[in-house]
């Protein structure tokens, strides 16, 4: 699961950057949102794999 959460957060990072920072989205919004619903849903059940990073 760790390793999951850890995927998602760098895809999300990297969607994010993408975003912001050149302005040229590849994702939809819906399927960004999608994958911050997801990383959500994993913290929850599993918060003793949260980091601040």
């Amino acid at each position: 699961m760790k390793k999951i959460i850890k995927e998602l957060k760098k895809k999300i990072k990297y969607h994010e950057y993408l975003y912001y920072v050149l302005n040229e989205p590849k994702i939809s919004d819906e399927t960004y949102d999608n994958m911050l619903k997801k990383l959500s849903k994993l913290e929850k059940k599993n918060p003793n794999l949260i980091k601040k990073n």
